[in-house]
């Protein structure tokens, strides 16, 4: 059997003699092979998406508020914590309405994760939780995260399911000012058992920087990790990157908003292989809300990547 560091020198990933970071026993992901773990450990080239489309949504009560976006390839799911009606909006891919479904509690309804035709999105009020749906909007239940216990307290403000093992992942939200120590900093995500209650299993140790105001996070096909974070004075937003194999840093992205951006937040990130009308075709999508006094308006940024097969 070729071990890992043979195989990574074979191919000149990596050079005889530098050490690779450790891999924690394979629980958090699951490589089905050599080329596989490689992709997880090699950078996604974040430095180099390039925002190549902006889509801006007004004044709808979808916008109001809009926690987080995902999309299965065909169509977009778009969370919104309006006080009004807190819900889940089903769209075509240009954004032509299908469906939508309220939520039936009053707690707040963050940025949602997809995988293998269910949407889970997390809850916050009381204990966190996680609401659970289908692609066609039909409700699946409301349950408590960590079962009868959970490192997160009331604080999802994110989820995202790793395919390579079906694992639910989400960490707090962290300080809000990085100057004080109110809520908690961010150096790890935890991760949960959909298939058990939701129970809580074991966390991922993140290295690098600790993070901030983390709003959205999602799990690639290549087991990367990105978490978007907003910044205090809502000016701009960063996207970190990270491998689940063992949690090393693989980059960012800063996000500078649009000048009609009068105070936005960073809210969520979604990586899918998107096809738009005019033919471009985008990977990353980034979802920035404008808090205006009446109704919110929503910037959802596409990146197209240097290269997909990273991702």
């Amino acid at each position: 059997m070729v071990s890992l560091r043979s195989g990574l020198e074979k191919i000149g990933e990596l050079k005889p003699g530098v050490p690779i970071p450790p891999i924690p026993s394979g629980f958090h992901s699951f490589p089905k092979s050599l080329k596989s773990a490689i992709y997880a450990m090699n950078p996604p080239l974040i430095q180099s998406w390039n925002n190549i489309k902006t889509g801006e949504h007004d004044d709808e009560a979808w916008t109001e508020e809009c926690q987080g976006i995902v999309s299965d390839g065909n169509h977009w799911y778009v969370v919104s914590n309006n006080e009004d009606v807190r819900a889940i909006y089903k769209f075509t891919l240009n954004f032509q309405s299908i469906s939508s479904v309220g939520f039936p509690e009053d707690r707040h309804i963050g940025a949602p994760g997809l995988h293998d035709g269910k949407i889970f999105v997390p809850v916050e009020g009381g204990k966190a939780g996680v609401w659970e749906l289908d692609t066609n909007l039909s409700q699946l239940g409301i349950f408590t995260l960590g079962g009868s216990s959970s490192p997160q307290g009331g604080s999802m403000p994110w989820c995202a399911i790793n395919a390579w093992n079906g694992l639910l992942y989400s960490s707090i939200f962290g300080n809000n000012d990085p100057d004080e120590d109110d809520f908690g900093n961010v150096d790890k995500v935890h991760a949960y058992d959909p298939n058990n209650n939701f129970i809580h299993l074991k966390d991922l140790k993140l290295r690098g920087q600790i993070l901030h105001r983390v709003q959205g996070g999602c799990i690639s096909k290549n087991g990367h990790l990105y978490l978007a974070c907003d910044t205090v004075k809502h000016e701009k937003g960063h996207v970190y990157a990270y491998s689940m194999i063992n949690g090393s840093f693989l980059g960012s992205l800063e996000l500078v908003y649009d000048d009609d951006v009068g105070n936005g937040e960073l809210e969520s990130i979604s990586i899918n292989h998107i096809t738009h009308t005019d033919g471009q075709s985008t990977y990353a999508h980034v979802l920035v809300l404008d808090n205006d006094a009446i109704t919110d308006d929503v910037y959802l940024y596409h990146f197209a990547v240097p290269a997909a097969s990273v991702m």
